[in-house]
């Protein structure tokens, strides 16, 4: 109705990044029909378009039957397209952190590791030795998850979130939205526009690791960082040809720690290169440290044996 009153209608005319989803289950390269479409090929004749609609292929050169072939245009508006082939899923990876209000945060990336699979692939805009800069754009990857059904689709991408190793400076969102998708809500359907914004106003936080975990990893990130620096006082007084103070030792060492509110107090025995005993109260625990090499330097991480 004509009313000869004006309006404002918001578009968004473009291309979405989750594109690929549409791809894969109608199995039609959208930027692909997008180019065809401005050389002047119509719609009806690209056939990816046809194929989705049940149309026979037509158009260009059979050599096997050295014959053209004629494409007969359709008409979009009444022939009924195929079903999608199965289901997927997309995650955008960002280098915000869940637990501060989804604040982003900017650093050095020193490893960022992740191999595709048949029905889980992605990308990242940053390799292991970058970073993400505090004027750019939070996410810096995508994944993408297919799956025969919804449940399915939801699986793989679990699977393949949980394979993402990403070490350095900056927060990501990886760890929430594994827990996310296996929140009984999502997994059968019931959410809705106002669902996430529950979840961050309950302060709900991903499964974390054990607090001992923590513990045990910033002893032996605190124990390596001072470890040379012990060793090289003590080397020195010896050099002197003096005793070296009680408090210098290679070999044993106090650690204290604070987190989340709690101080925890570790004894450190080195037993050997890369082997540590710890000791808390009553508790001992034997690690082994290995030495990673990647484009980052060197750095250390621990295996709990």
């Amino acid at each position: 109705m004509d009313t000869s009153e004006y309006y404002f209608l918001e578009l968004n005319p473009r291309l979405q990044v989750e594109h690929p989803v549409t791809e894969w289950i109608a199995e039609i390269n959208l930027p692909a029909a997008q180019v065809a479409v401005g050389m002047g090929i119509p719609l009806w004749q690209i056939p990816e378009i046809r194929r989705f609609y049940g149309m026979e292929y037509g158009g260009g050169y059979d050599a096997w039957r050295k014959t053209s072939l004629v494409a007969a245009p359709f008409d979009f508006d009444k022939a009924e397209s195929i079903r999608p082939k199965g289901h997927c899923v997309a995650v955008r990876v960002t280098s915000e952190d869940p637990d501060d209000g989804f604040k982003p945060t900017s650093g050095k990336v020193q490893e960022l590791s992740f191999k595709s699979k048949p029905n889980v692939w992605a990308y990242f805009s940053v390799k292991s030795g970058g970073g993400i800069h505090e004027f750019s754009d939070s996410q810096f990857g995508h994944v993408f998850a297919f799956g025969e059904s919804r449940a399915l689709a939801i699986a793989n991408m679990v699977l393949g979130l949980k394979e993402i190793q990403i070490r350095g400076e900056i927060r990501t969102n990886v760890d929430y939205t594994i827990d996310l998708y296996n929140a009984s809500d999502y997994r059968d359907n019931k959410i809705h526009t106002g669902w996430l914004d529950s979840r961050i106003a309950m302060r709900v936080r991903a499964e974390r690791l054990p607090w001992y975990l923590s513990v045990v990893g910033g002893a032996l990130y605190k124990a390596c960082a001072s470890s040379a620096a012990l060793v090289s006082d003590y080397v020195g007084y010896l050099e002197k040809g003096q005793i070296p103070p009680k408090h210098i030792s290679p070999v044993k060492s106090q650690v204290s720690l604070n987190i989340e509110g709690s101080k925890y107090t570790i004894d450190m025995v080195r037993e050997g290169p890369g082997s540590y005993r710890l000791r808390m109260n009553k508790s001992e625990i034997e690690v082994e440290i290995h030495t990673l090499r990647d484009g980052a330097g060197w750095e250390q991480s621990c295996d709990i044996c």
